[in-house]
């Protein structure tokens, strides 16, 4: 280990060679530093080895637990996604998403999919293209209705899920099969999840109860 003390990045350790042993590793950045140290130092920077096949390689986090967690702030390939959820297998991805924050916009919230009240939400097309609806009860009866107008049913309902419209996305990381999480730089992590086979949406998750969980995963 070596001391990094400048004076624009947080004083941190680091190890000295991490860039010779690894081929996967790439310039690390103030975000990555910052989520890094939200995690004790033995948990940084893990060694990972295959058992089967002896490759290795440096996680950027391994909790108590087994986890990996990937701080993925450069652009990655299709290929690399797969190479790296099939050599940790049990991992999970936190992307930086400054770069396109302002092209990532929440459109209106889902209900839970336990909903009783609010459900069988999809995709429908008409004269001006697509659109979302569910069906609401209202006075004991299901009734037809576009998605926007649902919020006002929902009150009470913390599902934390939203459609969300992605100009521009990037689309790599749809064939990335682990959990994945959005960094904008607020106090929410978008997770990117499906709603059913129809609707791609997200769940806000707080950055405290995200951290917390991966410390403390019972």
């Amino acid at each position: 280990m070596q001391a990094k003390c400048g004076e624009i990045n947080t004083w941190h350790w680091a190890h000295i060679s991490l860039k010779n042993c690894d081929s996967w590793w790439e310039p690390e950045t103030e975000w990555h530093y910052e989520w890094k140290n939200h995690f004790p130092l033995v948990n940084q920077e893990v060694i990972h080895v295959d058992d089967v096949t002896g490759e290795k390689h440096i996680a950027d986090v391994k909790t108590k637990n087994g986890i990996v967690l990937e701080f993925q702030n450069s652009p990655i390939t299709p290929i690399e996604i797969r190479n790296r959820e099939k050599f940790y297998k049990n991992m999970l991805w936190v992307i930086n998403g400054a770069e396109f924050k302002h092209h990532f916009d929440l459109i209106a919230k889902l209900p839970s999919p336990k909903s009783q009240k609010v459900k069988n939400c999809r995709k429908e097309y008409g004269n001006y293209g697509q659109f979302v609806v569910c069906d609401v009860l209202i006075n004991g009866r299901y009734k037809k209705h576009l998605i926007h107008a649902v919020e006002k049913y929902l009150n009470g309902d913390n599902s934390n899920l939203f459609l969300f419209h992605w100009n521009h996305e990037r689309k790599h990381w749809k064939v990335a099969n682990k959990r994945k999480f959005i960094d904008f730089g607020g106090e929410y992590l978008y997770e990117l999840k499906k709603y059913n086979d129809e609707l791609e949406c997200v769940k806000l998750w707080e950055k405290y109860e995200f951290i917390d969980r991966a410390l403390n995963p019972n």
